[in-house]
């Protein structure tokens, strides 16, 4: 199960260790992109690196789930 920011950024230092602590309680193993944590004004990163992580997740056959850390304008862009 992937954990990726495709849009906004993440809004506290805490979220997400929270974010991997649920999905090991729901009994998914957490893969975190590598930009999931970035920030760029109100997105979580540049375009590039943030489609990077999302077709990363997609392409890669040991995730069967992807959980968008935030929701947003970004994800249309």
């Amino acid at each position: 199960m992937a954990l990726t920011a495709p849009a906004g950024p993440l809004q506290k230092p805490g979220d997400l260790p929270r974010a991997q602590g649920t999905a090991r309680a729901l009994g998914w193993g957490p893969i975190v992109g590598d930009h999931a944590s970035s920030r760029m004004g109100y997105l979580a990163g540049h375009d590039r690196d943030r489609l990077n992580d999302l077709n990363r997740a997609l392409r890669d056959p040991k995730i069967d789930a992807i959980w968008c850390l935030r929701g947003g304008y970004g994800m249309m862009r």
